[in-house]
């Protein structure tokens, strides 16, 4: 059984999409458990487990430790419901794959204990990113898998930095336990960072719920938090999303593109 945890933030505009991807690139039995945005009952007979879980202190948090919670919860769900053997897949809702997945899942998975996206293209970001990341039910339960930002590490810049998925590195790293990076593929890129294809199999748009800006637009440019906003980068940024959302929509094979 691959069991999948997916969060959706504030919008819908992603749920039909990645729904259709997966189930046309995973052949096999799959359960989707999903955070939603209200009013999930929208969407609830579409997923085998949906809850609109907010972390109670949501509103001091900031976006990456509020994702990292809803993910580290959805998680201890299937946890309960699964056998040690089954798969555990980690996507956000901005991503979905583009190609069978299921043979790349059995394959890697009986090298490495975890297969994750790896974004080095991210000034130097180095921890498995919840884009997608795909383990087993008891490999997660082993190292007491947490999303958390925490664990650092330095940058392409020589900052210490942490993100979603810094205190997984941490644990992986504290064990000595290899893990198999899923790199970049793209033959085009619109941005440095969004639009990624990653091993030629999974689709991630970037900011597909949050404001345009990334830590290598910032690096980039030299600006920092709300500079960019005003930014000529910034305005670009938006026009590039909406087109390829657009082209997602219509479009069943926009991956070409890029």
């Amino acid at each position: 059984m691959i069991n999948i945890a997916t969060v959706h933030f504030q919008s819908d505009r992603w749920i039909d999409i990645q729904l259709k991807y997966l189930h046309k690139f995973i052949k096999t039995d799959l359960r989707i458990y999903a955070c939603l945005p209200e009013p999930k009952e929208k969407f609830e007979n579409r997923f085998y487990f949906t809850s609109g879980y907010e972390p109670p202190d949501k509103l001091s948090e900031a976006p990456n430790i509020n994702h990292a919670k809803k993910l580290n919860y959805l998680a201890d769900i299937i946890l309960t419901d699964s056998e040690d053997d089954d798969y555990l897949i980690f996507i956000d809702g901005d991503a979905f794959p583009i190609a069978d997945l299921f043979p790349f899942i059995e394959r890697i998975l009986g090298q490495y204990s975890l297969a994750a996206v790896r974004r080095d293209e991210n000034g130097g970001d180095i921890q498995p990113h919840p884009c997608f990341c795909a383990t087993t039910t008891q490999f997660w339960k082993e190292i007491e898998g947490d999303w958390s930002p925490g664990f650092t590490w330095k940058n392409s810049a020589g900052m210490d930095v942490t993100d979603v998925g810094g205190n997984l590195l941490g644990a992986l790293l504290r064990r000595a336990i290899p893990w198999y990076p899923m790199l970049r593929s793209n033959t085009l890129n619109l941005h440095r960072l969004w639009f990624g294809i990653y091993d030629g199999l999974i689709y991630h748009h970037g900011a597909g719920f949050r404001p345009a800006v990334s830590r290598i637009d910032e690096l980039t440019n030299g600006l920092g938090g709300a500079e960019f906003f005003g930014s000529p980068q910034y305005f670009e940024n938006l026009k590039i999303i909406e087109r390829v959302y657009k082209n997602i929509q219509n479009n069943e094979q926009f991956y070409l593109e890029f």
